[in-house]
């Protein structure tokens, strides 16, 4: 969602913390919490947390191998070389080869890269995935890791156009997953590309609307990486 250089959150990983940020309340009280995870400093990610409105808990794993661990972020000398794992499989050998330079600079992924501040290359280099992990005698065991399509069912806003009557057709916008509160630091254009103009003003305050805000020796937690 945040990599450490980016200089906001990924709209579409944005989109998908917008459909789970008011469920926290309802997971703690199944023993269950919610962290999201991200490797840009922490006072990064506080700064757009309190952008977006958002009041989940959100954690900066900068300095540790949490993300590699898991496989949700690569260096620059894996993706140079290429054939990392992702989803439970090797990627091909350098990913990023065999396009032309000029088809990784436009397109959506291109565009989506832009909006974090960064180039193609920064931008992929954080991958998105949710791990489930249980608190149980002592330790902390591994239950459970999706990533990249896997993520469909928790990405709200698609449970509700998947029964719509034309479901996930294509967009009429530019970049729709990008929230409008996100528009003002974009630039006009953009922003009234995205529909965000004379609706919401300053991308810098929370939206307007409600957000919903115990301890157990036995506790599931999801953490959604990027």
């Amino acid at each position: 969602m945040f990599g450490p250089d980016y200089t906001a959150g990924c709209p579409s990983c944005s989109a998908i913390a917008d459909g789970f940020n008011g469920i926290t309340v309802h997971l703690a009280n199944h023993d269950v919490m919610l962290w999201a995870v991200s490797r840009a400093p922490l006072a990064k990610l506080q700064k757009f947390k309190r952008r977006m409105g958002w009041a989940f808990p959100w954690a900066s794993t900068l300095g540790s191998d949490f993300n590699f661990d898991f496989n949700v972020a690569l260096t620059e000398e894996q993706q140079r070389a290429g054939g990392v794992e992702y989803n439970y499989r090797r990627e091909a050998a350098k990913p990023l080869v065999g396009r032309t330079t000029a088809a990784w600079q436009q397109g959506p992924v291109a565009e989506i890269a832009a909006m974090t501040g960064t180039d193609v290359p920064t931008y992929t280099r954080e991958r998105p995935g949710v791990s489930a992990f249980v608190r149980e005698d002592g330790g902390v065991y591994h239950t459970y890791s999706t990533y990249a399509r896997g993520l469909d069912g928790l990405w709200g806003m698609y449970q509700w156009l998947d029964r719509a009557p034309k479901g996930r057709k294509p967009p009429r916008r530019v970049q729709p997953a990008l929230s409008p509160r996100r528009c003002a630091p974009l630039g006009q254009e953009l922003c009234e590309l995205a529909g965000g103009a004379g609706r919401w003003g300053s991308g810098d305050g929370p939206a307007r609307h409600g957000r919903g805000d115990g301890d157990h020796d036995r506790r599931a937690s999801g953490v959604v990486d990027r």
